[in-house]
């Protein structure tokens, strides 16, 4: 049978293989319509346009990212706390240390980007690291890191079905941190989350953890405890009523079988 390893192994030469595709495909345009127009200099500007965007789509794209956020690489003296967090879940989860950034930014968040683990870059903002403690602090990196672990092997196939990448993130953020301090009492910690989700839940203006979504641009407002916490706390409970082996197998089969391609709520159910 084959592994998550496996298949991110196929995951990468599956995306050489759209980038040749691309570059193919758009040079052969150039070449018809330098053939009609009986102008060489289209197949050049086609051979040029095809380089250039796969060239800056694979290798700058984590670039591209942190200039449109104004971030800035974090200084290990200044955010010591922060690389110290982030260095730890690193080492469990067994991955590279990605890079640090910070954006000066009230409003709390954070992102992970990069076109693969050991080229990859997370990043938070002022407002994050003002308003959470150490612990929250160590929930949030851990699920971005989820994100690069998982990278792009399984997607929602529409947004309406977020809740498949981030609450898996966040459920797979939980394992971290209770791996690397398990004197904070994770049980207790998931409990807080779920309640915290309950909440949320709650109000009178809230939705379905799957909520249809008609247009993309609004699609941040969703990205929350219902979409996050919820979600992983649903999982956590599926887990202690079938066992965390059980629950593991769940998972990787779940990667494994829609990997390099898209899914949807009704698959994770069927496969799990």
């Amino acid at each position: 049978m084959a592994s998550l390893y496996t298949q991110q192994g196929k995951n990468i030469r599956k995306t050489w293989f759209l980038m040749t595709g691309f570059l193919v495909v758009v040079i052969a345009l150039g070449w018809v319509v330098s053939q009609v127009y009986g102008n060489v200099a289209i197949l050049y500007a086609a051979v040029a346009f095809s380089l250039i965007m796969n060239v800056t789509a694979y290798w700058f794209s984590d670039k591209i990212a942190l200039s449109s956020t104004g971030a800035k690489e974090a200084d290990e003296r200044e955010y010591r706390e922060l690389h110290r967090v982030l260095e730890n879940l690193a080492i469990t989860a067994g991955l590279p240390k990605p890079k640090l950034y910070v954006i000066d930014d009230p409003a709390p968040n954070a992102f992970a980007t990069g076109r693969d683990e050991k080229h990859a870059v997370v990043c938070a903002t002022t407002g994050l690291l003002r308003v959470m403690s150490r612990t929250e602090l160590e929930g949030v990196i851990a699920h971005e890191l989820s994100h690069l672990w998982v990278g792009d092997l399984v997607t929602m196939r529409w947004w309406d079905d977020v809740w498949l990448n981030e609450g898996l993130a966040t459920w797979i953020s939980r394992k971290a941190v209770a791996a690397t301090r398990p004197e904070l009492e994770p049980e207790m910690a998931r409990a807080f989350m779920t309640i915290k989700a309950l909440e949320s839940d709650a109000l009178e203006g809230s939705r379905a953890t799957r909520s249809p979504v008609d247009d993309p641009v609004g699609v941040v407002e969703i990205f929350d405890a219902i979409t996050n916490d919820k979600p992983a706390s649903a999982m956590s409970m599926a887990e202690s009523v079938g066992g965390e082996e059980a629950m593991r197998r769940a998972v990787r089969r779940y990667l494994v079988t829609w990997s390099w391609g898209s899914a949807t709520t009704e698959d994770l159910l069927a496969t799990i």
